[in-house]
């Protein structure tokens, strides 16, 4: 399995799906990431791919609220971890 950092190919359903666990309008990721809010908008559409340096901003952004994403070869599972 493998997790937030390890992630190759992280889709807009699963930026969605994240923001959704979290609460978070696209402005409130935006914000904590330091990306635009239309960047994330047509990510989650389809409409564009972020670079990698967006895709390791939001990966590490949902990491640091507790969410960890994990990826086998049938499943993605989201998962919001206690801080301690």
């Amino acid at each position: 399995m493998r997790t937030n950092a390890q992630i190759e190919h992280f889709t807009g359903s699963m930026c969605s799906a994240g923001r959704a666990m979290l609460r978070w309008t696209q402005e409130d990721l935006a914000v904590r990431a330091g990306v635009a809010r239309r960047t994330i908008s047509l990510f989650e559409s389809g409409g564009r791919e972020p670079t990698k340096r967006v895709t390791r901003d939001l990966l590490e952004t949902f990491e640091a609220a507790g969410l960890m994403f994990s990826v086998d070869e049938t499943a993605v599972t989201l998962k919001l971890v206690k801080k301690a």
